[in-house]
C-alpha cells in the first residue's frame, strides 16, 4: 500500500503526463484489472469443477489452524457451497 504522500505524488506524476501517456497509462490499468478479473473467474472454475470433498480438503489445508477464517467460509461460497433453505431443499432433492 502506498502512503498518503506516496499516493499524492503518484497522481500528480499522472497528472503532469502528456494526454497521450495519459491514455497509456490508463489502458494499462485497465489491462491488469481484465487479467485480475480473468484470473479470478479462472479460479472460481476451478473450484466449482471440484468435487465437494476436494473444496473440504483444500479448505482445511489452507485455514486449519484459522477458524473461524472469513477466507475459508469464502472460498466455500465461491465453491458452490449453500446453507439454509436452499441446502434443505437440495437434500430434500437428494443432491
Amino acid at each position: 500500500m502506498l502512503t498518503d504522500t506516496e499516493l499524492h505524488g503518484l497522481a500528480r506524476t499522472v497528472v503532469d503526463l502528456p494526454p497521450e501517456q495519459e491514455r497509456a497509462v490508463a489502458d494499462a490499468v485497465a489491462g491488469i484489472r481484465a487479467e485480475r478479473a480473468q484470473r479470478r473467474e479462472e479460479r472460481l472454475a476451478e473450484l466449482r469443477a471440484m468435487s465437494d470433498e476436494d473444496v473440504m480438503m483444500l479448505m482445511f489445508a489452507r485455514h486449519h489452524d484459522n477458524w473461524p477464517n472469513p477466507d475459508a467460509l469464502t472460498l466455500l461460497r465461491e465453491a458452490g457451497f449453500v446453507r439454509g433453505a436452499v441446502l434443505e431443499k437440495a437434500c430434500r432433492e437428494g443432491y
